[in-house]
């Protein structure tokens, strides 16, 4: 199964997609039956009887307490296409409900919560009773919230806070999952936690992170508006929410932002859709009935434009550059381009263009690749705008500064179907071949008759029968051609081109593939698929469309080849090959293609690099892979013998253990190691925790369940986890091997993965 979005290849029980964050279309709900388990269909979390939401991930076991809606998520500006998703399908969580202070720190209950410091021995906790601190090796957390009903725990997973800009279903992405610091967010009992793990005594002031009235979209929505809804400040002293839903304009909310130190709460704006932090702590957001654009620094608020679709802040937060007055957002997002510096008070609006697809731009946003019309132009500011070339279907950036980048063309008319891989040799003759009267099949014969020779005409009934099978052979091609007319195997036939160098060219004739998949950030992996240049297939030589078939798809594979772009150099990396697997690492630029024949029977895994000079390095690590768990450091980790999702884990052609969970692997940013579930029990949940620093097995901890990462302080493990209880002990590991407790019967880390 793979991803509908990105082509990337999911596991069976994948709810999102890791590679783009893109919900995998399914509906299937574990209903409670006698004795069976009900699991969730966001994270896969087995549930308890009662349960009334994952604890895991917050989703409402019954699916929401409000219909499915459409939610407009807006243009999807990481997608460099330039298609964009417009809407997708969302389904409406519970609203959390806690204490907090009020806009500007004003308290909104009667009495404001209380500055706590633990000291050795019993804390005071106001309308909680004591907090127990035991030694340095046992820290109680600090309650966050408490639901006083199970509903609250939407709330807890709603938020799901994506540290570092991540979504909390995005972390079970390819890449590493980390908290802020040592810090822990955790449910038990119904309840969310809070506990500063970094944090040698006990008597330090733990940090509290109180999220209020959050009303979250779980399921459906897209990543890239989540992790716009929950962020960070540069120096993390800060966190910005959503605090609770709009009255008046659909999908906004108010904005607000606590101090992880002070615990003080600031309102910073109402009727909020999308919102982006610059560097220097002014925001940029969308919000209002007229979807207008916003500058806010400090108290002032700057409105810069109206009827704004969506918009993006390049990485130095010095340019904004946003679509509006958009004509048409069902098959391509097409409105009038404006972009503006963020560094001048009072800077005007630049229009690029009108009418317009944005397909990319540079990153200080003064150049930029747009559609319009099916033609793609070229924007570089204070010059003229050029004309790259017509009946363009999507564009992508090869590189920051835009001096190149790739483009696709519309499908030509003459598409592959199964006429170019079959000849149809007897075509001609079926078409003028009717039944044959057997009046017309005749033999003359002498015969003596009164003593002389006379000449009579028979019927020859071998030849009327050759007739009648001939005729009846065209009529099975005939129900063969239709058959095989209505075989889905139309393969679009499609140009690839690169601009670069201030010249545009074709690369690749017969493009199978998206500009976008797998995003590697070097260059461009995809199909080619040809038809053969000599010997076809005969249509005569099938007795059945079964056989046709087969033979079909045994030559579209024969004629398949994995390519690699890199500018204009392209590079046939397996002939005879299909991508099955595919993923890259942003760190080194490195990329990992596992390729598999029309049998599957050699699936083998290469490597793709580019050297200094710019040509492509292609090598072979090894065969008969089974999966690519992850790429660290350049190097793959991969599974081979595979039974049952388990099977052994090789590192570049180094066999490194057995018995490993081959969706488990997953690299940390720090150790530069990478983690893996051994021995591992998919009903219970559990397994043994392992790393591998390139060089050595550390076994970590025993009935595993999930893990966080905390950079600087270790990692966070809920361990001795029950599948009865559904609940374990949440302990942190540090580099040096040893364990301290955090807490007990804990069901879940809400960033953590799930092995």
């Amino acid at each position: 199964m793979v991803c509908k979005q990105c082509g990337k290849e999911l596991a069976p029980d994948d709810v999102f997609c890791g590679s783009c964050g893109w919900r995998v279309e399914s509906e299937d709900l574990g209903t409670a039956g006698d004795g069976e388990k009900r699991f969730c269909i966001n994270c896969g979390r087995i549930l308890r009887a009662d349960a009334q939401f994952c604890p895991n991930c917050g989703r409402p076991v019954d699916g929401g307490n409000e219909g499915e809606q459409e939610m407009a998520c807006g243009y999807d500006w990481g997608n460099a296409s330039g298609g964009g998703v417009p809407k997708k399908k969302a389904r409406q969580a519970g609203i959390l409900k806690v204490k907090k202070l009020g806009r500007h720190g004003k308290d909104r209950d009667e009495s404001p919560e209380e500055d706590v410091r633990a000291e050795p021995g019993i804390v005071p906790v106001p309308d909680e009773g004591i907090l127990h601190v035991d030694d340095e090796s046992t820290v109680r957390p600090q309650k966050i919230w408490q639901g006083k009903k199970k509903k609250a725990m939407i709330g807890a997973a709603a938020v799901l806070l994506a540290v570092g800009g991540i979504a909390g279903w995005m972390l079970l992405s390819d890449g590493p999952s980390t908290g802020r610091y040592g810090q822990v967010l955790y449910t038990k009992g119904g309840e969310a936690w809070a506990i500063d793990a970094s944090q040698k005594e006990p008597e330090k002031e733990f940090y509290d992170l109180e999220m209020s009235s959050i009303s979250y979209d779980v399921g459906g929505i897209s990543g890239y508006l989540v992790k716009n809804r929950i962020r960070y400040s540069e120096d993390h002293s800060y966190i910005y929410y959503p605090d609770k839903k709009s009255d008046t304009v659909d999908y906004s909310f108010e904005l607000c932002r606590r101090g992880l130190d002070t615990g003080d709460v600031e309102y910073i704006a109402d009727e909020v859709t999308v919102y982006e932090l610059l560097p220097d702590g002014r925001i940029v957001y969308t919000g209002g009935e007229d979807k207008a654009l916003y500058l806010k620094d400090g108290e002032e608020k700057e409105k810069l434009a109206a009827g704004v679709y969506d918009f993006k802040v390049n990485k130095s937060g010095t340019m904004v550059t946003w679509i509006q007055n958009v004509h048409n957002t069902d098959a391509a997002v097409e409105g009038d381009l404006y972009v503006r510096a963020l560094t001048e008070k009072e800077a005007e609006n630049e229009k690029i263009a009108s009418e317009a697809t944005l397909a990319g731009y540079s990153e200080d946003m003064r150049s930029f690749i747009y559609l319009r019309d099916k033609v793609l132009y070229l924007q570089r500011g204070g010059q003229e705008r050029i004309k790259v070339d017509s009946d363009v279907q999507s564009a992508r950036p090869g590189d920051e500064n835009l001096e190149t980048f790739y483009y696709m063309k519309e499908p030509s008319d003459d598409n592959m179907d199964w006429t170019a891989f079959v000849d149809d040799d007897m075509k001609a003759s079926d078409e003028i071949l009717s039944y044959p009267a057997q009046e017309d099949f005749q033999i003359q014969k002498t015969e003596k008759s009164s003593g002389s020779n006379k000449k009579v005409y028979v019927p020859d009934e071998e030849a009327y029968q050759k007739a009648v099978e001939a005729y009846e052979e065209k009529t099975a091609r005939d129900k063969l051609r239709e058959q095989l007319n209505s075989l889905d195997i139309s393969i679009e036939k499609r140009q690839l081109c690169f601009y670069g160098d201030g010249e545009a060219g074709v690369i690749e004739e017969n493009f199978n593939g998206s500009l976008d998949y797998p995003g590697w950030n070097k260059g461009i992996i995809y199909e080619s698929i040809k038809p053969p240049s000599e010997k076809k297939l005969k249509l005569s030589d099938f007795q059945d469309f079964a056989e046709a078939e087969s033979a079909i798809e045994t030559a579209v594979f024969e004629n398949t080849a994995v390519c690699a772009a890199a500018g204009r150099d392209v590079t046939a990396i397996a002939p005879g090959f299909g991508i099955y697997q595919s993923s890259f690492e942003e760190e080194t630029g490195i990329a990992g293609v596992l390729l598999h024949n029309e049998e599957n029977t050699i699936p083998k895994l290469v490597r793709i690099d580019i050297q200094e000079d710019g040509t492509l390095n292609i090598a072979e690590v090894d065969q008969n892979v089974s999966y690519l768990s992850c790429i660290l450091n350049g190097s793959m980790y991969y599974i081979k013998d595979e039974n049952n999702s388990k099977g052994d884990l090789w590192c570049d052609g180094k066999k490194i253990d057995t018995d490993v969970y081959k969706y488990s692997p997953r690299p940390l940013s720090e150790a530069l190691s990478v983690v893996y579930a051994s021995d591992y029990n998919e009903e219970k949940q559990r397994g043994v925790m392992k790393s591998y620093d390139g060089t050595e097995i550390k076994t970590i901890a025993e009935d595993v369940h999930m893990y966080l990462e905390l950079p600087g302080t270790g990692l966070a493990v809920l361990s001795d986890y029950s599948s009865k209880d559904l609940a374990g002990d949440l302990k942190l590991y540090t580099e040096d091997g040893n364990f301290s407790l955090l807490d007990e019967n804990v069901e879940s880390i809400l960033q953590g993965v799930l092995f």
